[in-house]
């Protein structure tokens, strides 16, 4: 959670997507991501290669 609060602070965006997050932490494997952004975001826009994750407001 704290590394997402950190990305909406830096970039000032809401969304992230599954490769912005395993650049942004430093993570290769993508269903690792997939599973910490899943529990961890709101909601989910689309499916598959073109997935955002909807961040919670962290503030």
């Amino acid at each position: 959670m704290r590394a997402l609060k950190d990305y909406q602070l830096i970039f000032c965006r809401n969304e992230i997507t599954n490769a912005e997050f395993r650049w942004f932490v430093g993570l290769e494997s993508r269903k690792v991501a997939h599973k910490l952004l899943r529990d961890a975001c709101v909601k989910v826009i689309a499916r598959g290669k073109y997935s955002k994750y909807i961040l919670p407001d962290l503030g």
